[in-house]
């Protein structure tokens, strides 16, 4: 799944997306249909984890792990689908204020963000958890719709 290059890929992305959407048509549940594509990105593109969140009300402020960082208590990012090596959508990162950690970054207005080398990119944190997951490439995307966010995709290689 190198970032480097997203045209030179050993997959036939055209085929990839293609099998995704029609898994994704299948279904009118919002739900299945994020699942779908999360899953798809690590099943079809060997992606170590595939996240989508989702723009929502901030609904648990009292208990959000980034509740410091937060400058807007209207909204945040709802973790809503999950792939890969965590599944979890209840965990620490359930909820993401805009602007904290690369998700909200990203969802705030930095645009994509990616690299080939994890480690040595300033951008990124938990470097310790990249390393102990051999995660060398991670690729995260604004979820835009008529120019309005709706949320945020990241997803990273394994080295496989």
């Amino acid at each position: 799944m190198s970032v480097s290059s997203p045209s030179a890929s050993p997959h036939n992305s055209r085929a990839v997306f293609e099998h995704i959407a029609l898994q994704m048509a299948s279904s009118l549940d919002l739900q299945v249909v994020l699942t779908t594509i999360t899953q798809g990105l690590v099943d079809e593109l060997d992606a170590a984890f595939a996240r989508i969140w989702l723009l929502g009300p901030a609904d648990l402020c009292a208990h959000c792990y980034k509740a410091a960082d937060c400058m807007n208590r209207a909204r945040c990012l709802h973790l809503v689908a999950s792939a890969g090596l965590y599944a979890n959508l209840n965990g620490e990162y359930r909820r993401i204020p805009l602007g904290a950690l690369k998700i909200g970054k990203i969802a705030q207005g930095w645009g994509a963000l990616y690299t080939n080398n994890v480690l040595g990119d300033d951008r990124l944190p938990n470097k310790e958890w990249m390393k102990d997951n051999l995660l060398p490439s991670f690729a995260g995307f604004p979820l835009m719709f008529r120019g309005e966010l709706l949320g945020c995709l990241p997803c990273s290689d394994g080295g496989r």
